[in-house]
């Protein structure tokens, strides 16, 4: 497990599963907010070039923009 200190964007997400803790907040124009809604809140990534997937943990609160399949993450855990 690794600790990310700094915002990380990525263009390379083919799929990202949410787990039940995060709320789609806002859609328009190919712009998608996620919200935390608890604390190690978890996404699921198949990342282009990897062949294993990827899973990450946010806290309460913490937002990931998606804007037209860019995804903006804030710091998170690397699990």
């Amino acid at each position: 497990m690794a600790l990310v200190f700094n915002h990380t964007v990525s263009n390379r997400i083919l799929l990202a599963t949410f787990s039940r803790s995060w709320k789609r907040q806002k859609v328009s124009d190919g712009h998608v907010v996620y919200m935390a809604t608890a604390n190690k809140a978890t996404v699921v990534l198949l990342v282009s070039g990897m062949k294993k997937t990827v899973k990450r943990e946010f806290p309460r609160g913490a937002r990931i923009f998606v804007v037209n399949g860019t995804f903006h993450f804030p710091p998170h855990i690397r699990l």
